[in-house]
């Protein structure tokens, strides 16, 4: 996802989860160097480990070490002849429950009347809710499944049911009830962790999080599915640790390069580069989704993120030619208005860089801004007639009594390029302004 053809050196890109390389997505998308990991599967089913305690912010992870890994180091899950062991669940999985829920009895094959009665019940209302579902009467669709659990409390498809339901519905706390039903009872149900993981996130339980994608990795046969990996690329994202997230991202889409979030995904993954400086793949991610941006962003969003990057290198051109796009579209663009404050109050310490906040500010009839960037321009460098013509033109706009003003101004660009054309016609014409009593003198 990186290079486009840039030639820019993106380093390996990830380990196929099959063990080979691959596109990660069409249209000439090379796979990114995410520190150079490997993908999910066979080579790497654990995700990034966290770097500590450091910058990023990003706690040690203190959930349960699986069998046969080192505590410090994560690795590659056992194989199937190493796996007898089961991984014990995260310290939280039994704390989040008020009630801990007994096992159910041993599965068998119903051998009474009453009990084959109960298990078609169950299959019945779990059949009806299904069916409200995909009429999208999520409320009946939920009581079946209730219905289902009164024949059956342990029903790991009625709870799984649920539980998505109100995942889906924002109920996110409600929905780990239903889950951690299911977890009571069945441990190594992978992707039941995963959904725990999803909701955690969603709730801001970071470290829960953490610790249910940590399992579900681990006990999921096999952990290509790009939603997992999109999970914890958001994860690691939240945690200010970029390097893992870029990691986890791109293993997303190279498991499903056309999966539903990927526009979202190239979007995180750009904002991603700009805080690490890679500046050049960030435009690359930015420019690729520029034609069918993720919603809810618009075309103008992401020219407003091509104008910060573009800002943060120092191409003030570029950065004032993306942003004129944005206020061109919409004046009262609240981003890019918030975006041009926020440019205002850098230590930015070139000239050129002011006049064009300047005109950007004029452009938008905010004079009182546009003249405090003029100034610093000016104090910056005097000897930029730009500067002095674009400041005449603000005297000139915005009050009749600063008439003079924008003749000193005009007059001093004029002095720094005499040669200038516009320059000339300016100050003739104002000066026959002036002599007439403010009225212009047709030529």
């Amino acid at each position: 996802m990186v290079d486009h053809g840039s030639g820019m050196n993106v380093g390996h890109p990830l380990s196929h989860p099959h063990g080979h390389a691959q596109s990660m997505h069409p249209g000439g998308m090379p796979a990114a160097n995410m520190g150079g990991g490997a993908g999910p599967g066979n080579g790497s089913a654990q995700p990034p480990p966290p770097p500590g305690n450091g910058a990023s912010g990003m706690p040690p992870m203190n959930g349960p070490t699986p069998p046969g890994r080192s505590a410090t180091t994560p690795g590659p899950p056992p194989s199937a002849t190493g796996a007898a062991n089961t991984p014990a669940p995260p310290p939280h999985s039994q704390a989040s429950s008020s009630t801990a829920q007994a096992p159910p009895p041993p599965s068998q094959t119903p051998s009474t009347a009453t009990q084959r009665l109960a298990a078609i019940n169950e299959q019945t209302w779990i059949q009806l809710g299904t069916i409200a579902d995909q009429m999208q009467e999520y409320d009946r669709a939920i009581s079946c499944f209730e219905s289902a659990l009164r024949h059956n409390p342990y029903s790991v498809p009625a709870l799984t049911k649920i539980g998505v339901l109100c995942k889906s519905r924002n109920q996110f706390q409600r929905a780990v009830e239903y889950f951690q039903r299911i977890i009571n009872v069945d441990n190594n149900n992978g992707e039941i962790w995963g959904l725990l993981g999803h909701c955690y996130l969603l709730m801001d339980d970071l470290q829960k999080a953490y610790n249910a994608y940590q399992q579900a990795l681990y006990l999921l046969p096999n952990a290509n599915d790009a939603k997992l990996w999109y999970g914890i690329g958001i994860l690691y994202d939240r945690y200010g640790s970029y390097e893992h997230a870029e990691e986890a991202f791109s293993v997303s889409l190279r498991i499903d390069p056309k999966y539903e979030k990927a526009g979202e995904i190239y979007f995180r993954l750009g904002i991603i580069y700009k805080q690490l400086q890679k500046y050049n793949i960030s435009l690359d991610c930015f420019r690729y989704i520029l034609p069918n941006p993720p919603p809810p962003l618009s075309e103008l969003d992401i020219w407003f993120q091509i104008g910060n990057v573009h800002e943060q290198q120092k191409e003030y051109a570029l950065a004032k030619e993306a942003f004129e796009r944005v206020l061109a579209a919409n004046p009262s663009h609240a981003k890019a208005l918030q975006q041009l404050g926020w440019l205002y109050h850098q230590p930015h310490r070139n000239p050129t860089y002011w006049c064009s906040i300047g005109v950007l500010y004029y452009q938008i009839n905010q004079y009182r801004d546009a003249l405090d960037a003029y100034t610093r321009a000016i104090r910056l460098n005097p000897y930029i007639s730009e500067v002095w013509y674009d400041l005449g033109t603000l005297y000139e706009s915005c009050n009749s009594n600063q008439t003079n003003d924008a003749l000193d101004a005009y007059q001093r660009a004029a002095e720094l390029d005499p040669t200038n054309p516009h320059i000339k016609q300016r100050l003739q014409l104002l000066r026959s302004r002036q002599a007439n009593g403010g009225v212009a003198v047709a030529g």
